[in-house]
């Protein structure tokens, strides 16, 4: 996992590397986020996510911001 601290968008960008059988879809990785951050889903913001062919391994790049209001 790594993760860099944005104070002027008031958010913290990650990448964090996710096993899965198949691809774990937006809404399985922010959960995962949302849970490893400790916010709420609505604050998670899945910017992409990347695998390689025929592995198990995704790379997922997400913004989990500080609250709603910007």
């Amino acid at each position: 996992m790594h993760e860099f601290r944005n104070d002027l968008l008031k958010r913290t960008e990650v990448i964090v590397n996710l096993s899965s059988e198949a691809n774990p879809g937006y809404a399985h990785a922010c959960k995962v986020i949302a849970e490893k951050f400790k916010v709420g889903e609505d604050l998670v913001v899945i910017k992409n996510i990347k695998n390689k062919y025929g592995s198990h391994h995704f790379l997922v790049d997400a913004f989990v911001y500080d609250s709603l209001a910007m």
